[in-house]
């Protein structure tokens, strides 16, 4: 008996089947993946992370969001283009490092969407922000995105502001520490 038990056990462990093939199993177009990562700029700042404890660990902790790997179907377009191409081909539980070019990310900065406006100063006193001329703020435009001002000159009633409709992030190279939590 031991002769045929043998046997089967080493084809067995040789075929992957105690392993099972899901831990060789690559990262494509099409698949749904849940993804923990770390976002950094190149002078080493995070500015985002699926990680409360890092985000608490850099100030940049957002009460009221949800820090937990976040799930996407590859290849949809969710994703900036560069962080998406970074995942293809990783198998499940890989972690790495990976740095996305500007032109992968969120693109050039674009002279054309910086522009002077006046916003009401209200927006600013309900966020209990303290108007500082030249001072840059973040707020939210109407769509929800974020929106990057510097304030030329307020009153009590109007800011005016150097507006820009850019990504906070466009013209920046990006760096992600990634890992593979699952593949679907």
């Amino acid at each position: 008996m031991k002769k045929i038990i043998l046997p089967l056990i080493f084809l067995i462990l040789i075929s992957g089947c105690t392993t099972g093939k899901h831990s060789e199993r690559v990262a494509s177009k099409g698949d749904t993946v849940v993804i923990g990562y770390v976002g950094l700029l190149e002078d080493g700042s995070v500015f985002d992370t699926t990680s409360e404890e890092i985000a608490r660990n850099f100030n940049i902790y957002q009460e009221g969001k949800i820090y937990s790997p976040i799930v996407f179907e590859l290849g949809k377009g969710n994703m900036i283009e560069g962080f998406e191409n970074a995942i293809l081909g990783m198998k499940l539980g890989e972690e790495k490092a990976v740095s996305i070019p500007v032109e992968q990310a969120y693109g050039e900065k674009k002279e054309e969407l910086i522009g002077e406006t006046t916003i009401s100063a209200s927006m600013f006193l309900e966020n209990n922000m303290t108007l500082v001329i030249n001072g840059t703020y973040m707020i939210n435009a109407n769509n929800g995105r974020p929106l990057s001002l510097k304030v030329v000159s307020f009153n009590e009633t109007d800011v005016n502001a150097l507006v820009d409709f850019n990504h906070p992030l466009a013209g920046k190279e990006l760096i992600f520490r990634i890992k593979l939590y699952e593949i679907r």
